[in-house]
């Protein structure tokens, strides 16, 4: 089951190249494919898919560690969460004058 699929294509002097990027289950997968001198049409995009998907050299299963960023900004929410509760609790003197 794919999660998620992106390509991006870039031009390496003097051929265009491409990296395919697949993540399943947070576990990412790369495959680079080289394009020739001239950009890559829809066409050309649709056959690679279509018909050497199966074959492209595709790297070692890499486990993605998604739980540093979340527990960062679960932390960073938690801390605005405080800060707003403190100003509010700061202000019902100054609203009353």
């Amino acid at each position: 089951m794919i999660n998620r699929c992106k390509l991006t294509v870039f031009f390496d002097q003097p051929f265009y190249r491409g990296v395919f990027e697949v993540t399943t289950a947070n576990k990412l997968q790369v495959a680079r494919v080289t394009f020739g001198t001239q950009p890559p049409t829809m066409a050309q995009l649709q056959w690679l898919i279509t018909n050497r998907w199966l074959t492209l050299h595709w790297t070692q299963p890499t486990t993605l560690d998604y739980s540093i960023e979340c527990q960062s900004w679960q932390v960073k929410l938690k801390h605005a969460h405080r800060e707003v509760k403190r100003r509010e609790n700061s202000r019902p003197a100054q609203t009353v004058l």
